[in-house]
């Protein structure tokens, strides 16, 4: 039990939570759908987003919104003079919000895929409708305001890995080739989110019969899912989930915890 803290102290484990939270939002995110689509066969679904029209749609929007949410509260580092204006709480704005739009202007979805209810019976909707048309939450928008907030929201936390995380201190004195480990871990997470990114632009670009048999594959899923988890391992390092798990155990200096 902590004796003599200062009010500072608590503040910077917040700080340490939030981030923490946002990591561990998007490292269950795959593992629940994957759970629900496999051992509790409710069906794969070709991407992340696509679990929407699916009965997981309710557990998809919580999370993004629970990580938008946290990502508009995250303050961040004060910016300081020569930092890129895009700093801290302007990217995390940036990537809450775009996340949120994510949640709100759903992928269209297909009739193979996503689940149609009736009388009471839930089927794929292929199955009892020809040339299906699901109408769920907000319809008759451009696929682009899903796919243009998505693309934000990656390159966002792509921004935090390249630029915004390793302008702190690190907590670890360890270096690989002259590079701090912990640096080295955003700069690996950022290649892997811009990775991500271009392997979902390259599906837009193949021709549909390609783009059809990569569906079949769940291509799209795979590759949401690498950029999620990378942005997660980012933000767990930079919360020191490893060593102080939900703003617990403190045992050194704020100046060193804030960092």
């Amino acid at each position: 039990m902590r004796t003599g803290a200062r009010p500072e102290d608590d503040l910077v484990l917040s700080f340490l939570a939030v981030r923490q939270a946002v990591g561990i939002l998007g490292l269950s995110l795959p593992i629940v759908l994957l759970l629900y689509a496999h051992p509790f066969g409710g069906g794969m679904q070709p991407s992340i987003s696509e679990f929407y029209y699916s009965e997981m749609g309710d557990v998809f929007i919580g999370i993004l919104f629970s990580i938008g949410v946290f990502l508009i509260a995250y303050k961040g580092y004060r910016k300081r003079p020569g930092d890129p204006k895009l700093g801290d709480r302007e990217a995390s704005i940036v990537a809450g919000v775009s996340i949120i739009a994510v949640a709100l202007f759903p992928v269209p979805a297909k009739p193979e895929y996503a689940l149609c209810m009736i009388n009471e019976i839930v089927l794929r909707c292929s199955e009892v409708l020809i040339d299906a048309e699901i109408i769920t939450g907000f319809s008759g928008h451009s696929r682009w305001l899903h796919f243009a907030p998505a693309g934000s929201f990656f390159l966002s936390l792509a921004w935090y890995c390249f630029k915004l995380f390793p302008k702190g201190g690190s907590h670890s004195t360890r270096r690989f080739m002259g590079v701090l480990v912990e640096h080295l871990i955003y700069y690996t997470c950022g290649v892997l989110i811009l990775i991500s990114v271009a392997g979902l632009v390259a599906y837009e670009l193949v021709s549909p019969e390609t783009r059809e048999a990569l569906t079949a594959q769940n291509y799209i899923f795979w590759w949401e899912t690498l950029g999620v988890y990378a942005f997660s391992i980012s933000w767990l390092t930079k919360g020191r989930f490893m060593s102080r798990p939900f703003g617990l155990h403190m045992r050194t200096s704020q100046s060193s915890l804030i960092s």
